[in-house]
């Protein structure tokens, strides 16, 4: 664990039971529906949201 809390790309790796190289490999992969390119979209809100729970939680 880093840090500032975050897990390192190795142990979400371990933790998901797949190589570093296949998370590399899907975080880069081409997008090839409008499902997959909405899926990443809503992934990415989701990120945004949890930073600022996170930060709201440390003040």
């Amino acid at each position: 664990m880093t840090s500032s809390g975050e897990y390192t790309v190795s142990e979400t790796a371990r933790a998901a039971e797949i190589s570093r190289q296949a998370y590399y490999k899907w975080l880069n992969r081409r997008l090839s529906s409008l499902r997959e390119q909405q899926e990443r979209e809503v992934l990415e809100e989701i990120k945004r949201i949890e930073k600022r729970v996170k930060s709201k939680m440390l003040v």
